[in-house]
């Protein structure tokens, strides 16, 4: 899991050493080896500094924070639509809608935490210069 993260974010200059916690939908809390936090929200495609243990506590703490980790409605219809997560699987938004910011229970979908990891950052680095209305054209490589 922390190589995908790296592999994924490492263009951020931070290198993740713990995964603390997974949220239904793949959002994790994270520190590195200086023993800082941050929030990696994966289908926001964003790593947010939550700066050391207690201010993380705090950060968690908060009731906006706790329904975007818990995923609220969209994870009760997904798991009535999909099923359980595998092991190792979470509940995402299908990659492309990461991108339009669709967030329809329809679009909702079960992949591997650890490409979930990379993806979101490697589509944030990807994104991350463009302005809000540029068009963005996909192409899949394989």
């Amino acid at each position: 899991m922390l190589d995908a993260i790296n592999a994924g974010w490492g263009w951020s200059g931070v290198v993740i050493a713990t995964v603390h916690a997974v949220s239904p939908m793949g959002h994790m809390l994270l520190s590195d080896e200086m023993e800082r936090y941050f929030y990696l929200d994966t289908d926001g495609m964003q790593l947010s500094p939550l700066g050391d243990k207690a201010s993380a506590e705090a950060a968690m703490a908060d009731p906006e924070t706790l329904e975007l980790w818990g995923g609220g409605e969209l994870v009760r219809s997904a798991r009535e639509r999909l099923g359980a997560p595998a092991a190792g699987h979470v509940f995402t938004l299908a990659p492309m809608h990461w991108i339009d910011g669709d967030y329809s229970a329809e679009h909702m979908v079960v992949l591997p935490l650890t490409e979930v990891a990379f993806l979101s950052g490697d589509l944030a680095k990807q994104l991350r210069d463009l302005p809000d209305e540029a068009q963005v054209k996909i192409e899949v490589i394989d």
